[in-house]
Order: structure tokens, then C-alpha cells, then sequence
């Protein structure tokens, strides 16, 4: 069995070596723990209803549970938000890492990996990892960043090393790895690194694999010719 073959380890802390990633996942962790300060008191929100009912006016004690239960929605969003958002950003690492040296953009929440004139991109709170290749790119003159949003199941329709590679071509505008924008025309591949569902499970690739599909793409990249059909 080759190198390539070998599933990498996944114990590696890659935030510990990426740049960018440790000061992300600090300002992460420190969201997080003030989104479940706020949601803390809604467990005490009960006992305190039911000893204040007989002290204050009733208007005054709705207001009480009002106030509470804003916060503590308040809570569970900046929970979700951030605790999820790096979640799914550094599952993206180990894809960036075959592809190039990657750099976390911390103001954009993006890590870009460039490598042969690819680029991948991993999103805050996002469970795909896209590689773009390029026809033509120079530095964008709109001031923020132009990707696919939602990209559909149906739309994972080419297999390339036993992996579904959804696919599309559009103007799309990214950060590079110094954090400045850039925009071309070109072509996408999107992969999953989590399965969809409420149980949603991570899903790990090789070396190979990943060289294999980012092959493809610039292989794809350079046939003689390719219309658009830009439905990002």
C-alpha cells in the first residue's frame, strides 16, 4: 500500500499548526461559553417564577420570563453560531492540507489552501469544502466574497474516486491565501465532509482520493473548451 493510500491521522490538532486557526478557535470557544452563560439561567426560570409570583405583580413576573426566555434564545443562537461554525470549519482541514498549506482568513471565517493553482476553501458553518480552478482570475472588484451557498444532493452527480463530487461553473470570487480577493471564471467541485440528517456523521477521505479529484479539475480545467452554466 502506498502513502497515498494511508488514511491520515485525524488526532493531529491541526489548529495548532494552521495560521489563523488558533485565534479563531480561541474567539470560538469564548462566544460559545457566553452563549451558555445566557442559557444557564432558564434552567432556574421555573424556581424563580414560582417565588417571585408571590411578591411581585403578575405583569412583572410575565416580563421576568419574557426577558429570560429572550436571553436564553439569544444563547442557544451564539451557541449554535459559534460552537457549530468552527466545528464544521476546521472538519475541512485535513481536505486543505492535500491540496496545499492552508491559512485561516480569521476576519472572513474561511481557510484557503492553494496548491498548482487550485484552490480550496472551507466555510464557517459549512459542511463542504470547494475546490476552484481557475480559466482566467486577476483581484475582484466587488468587496465580498462570491461562492455557492446551498448546494443541492441531486447535484452530487459525478463520481470520481469513489467520492460525489457535485459540480459547477460561474464567476466566482474568493480570498487567496494572503486574505485578498481574487475573481475568475471557472469551475467548482463541492464535497461533503459531513452527511446530511439530524445524525450527521463525519466523513473522512484519503490522500489519494482528494489528489485524484483535484487531478480531475484541472485536468477538466484545461480541455479546449467549456461553456458556463453559472447557477451558484
Amino acid at each position: 500500500m502506498s502513502d497515498e493510500d494511508v488514511t491520515p491521522d485525524f488526532t493531529k490538532t491541526d489548529e495548532d499548526v494552521i495560521p489563523g486557526a488558533k485565534e479563531l478557535e480561541s474567539k470560538a470557544k469564548k462566544m460559545r461559553n457566553i452563549g451558555i452563560v445566557m442559557i444557564l439561567p432558564l434552567v432556574m426560570l421555573p424556581i424563580l417564577v414560582y417565588g417571585l409570583q408571590f411578591l411581585l405583580p403578575f405583569t412583572a413576573v410575565v416580563f421576568i420570563i419574557i426577558a429570560f426566555a429572550v436571553n436564553g434564545i439569544l444563547g442557544i443562537i451564539i451557541l449554535g453560531w459559534f460552537y457549530g461554525g468552527w466545528n464544521y470549519l476546521s472538519k475541512s482541514f485535513e481536505i486543505l492540507r492535500v491540496v496545499g498549506n492552508p491559512v485561516v482568513i480569521t476576519d472572513r471565517k474561511i481557510a484557503v489552501a492553494k496548491g498548482d493553482g487550485i484552490y480550496a476553501i472551507g466555510k464557517w458553518a459549512s459542511n463542504l469544502v470547494m475546490l476552484f480552478a481557475f480559466k482566467t482570475v486577476g483581484s475582484a472588484i466587488e468587496p465580498r466574497v462570491r461562492i455557492p451557498g446551498t448546494v443541492w444532493l441531486w447535484e452530487y452527480k459525478l463520481k470520481i474516486a469513489s467520492v460525489n463530487v457535485a459540480r459547477r461553473e460561474g464567476t466566482f470570487v474568493i480570498p487567496d491565501e494572503d486574505g485578498h480577493l481574487i475573481e475568475g471564471d471557472g469551475i467548482v467541485y463541492c464535497i461533503r465532509t459531513t452527511t446530511g440528517g439530524r445524525y450527521a456523521t463525519v466523513i473522512h477521505y484519503t490522500p489519494s482520493q482528494i489528489r485524484k479529484i483535484v487531478d480531475h479539475l484541472r485536468q477538466e480545467l484545461n480541455q479546449p473548451s467549456w461553456g458556463f452554466n453559472d447557477t451558484q
